[in-house]
């Protein structure tokens, strides 16, 4: 079996939330890599809690 392939998301802000936020709900399975300069995780309500775990 093959690797799961891996997304790459440059940027954590809100348009980087919501792109991984897309790819999930499309059904996207495989991993999801959101890099940024922001010191936290980004906020609880925004949703992308869930997509971290």
């Amino acid at each position: 079996m093959g690797a799961q392939p891996t997304f790459v998301i440059v940027g954590a802000g809100l348009a980087g939330a919501k792109a991984a936020e897309s790819l999930r709900s499309d059904g996207f399975k495989g991993r999801i890599l959101l890099l940024g300069e922001e010191p936290e995780r980004p906020a609880v309500g925004s949703g992308i809690g869930q997509l971290t775990r």
